[in-house]
């Protein structure tokens, strides 16, 4: 269900001013795009909070992420800071998602 709320989101938006005589929101355009950035520690932590924030997993799964896991120093080659249970967390969030 990717791509699907902010575009449908949109569309109403853009039809409610259309169609308004008082109220009109203040929109200018809509960004969509695949949600990455150049830093480890965003890139790792964003992925499976988007999973979260779109009900794809769990709010435990979730929950545990944001509580037990660490990407303020994280490398792919060498995870120094990243417990078991974070481990465990990103696992079962990457399992129920693919």
């Amino acid at each position: 269900m990717q791509g699907h709320y902010i575009p449908q989101l949109a569309v109403a938006l853009l039809d409610h001013n259309e169609h308004s005589q008082e109220y009109k929101f203040n929109i200018k355009g809509v960004a969509i795009g695949k949600l990455h950035f150049s830093r480890l520690d965003r890139d790792n932590f964003l992925q499976p909070m988007n999973f979260w924030s779109h009900g794809m997993i769990s709010d435990e799964v979730g929950l545990a992420i944001m509580n037990q896991c660490d990407f303020d120093d994280y490398t792919f080659g060498s995870p120094h800071n990243v417990s078991q249970a974070c481990n465990n967390a990103i696992s079962e969030a990457n399992t129920v998602v693919r």
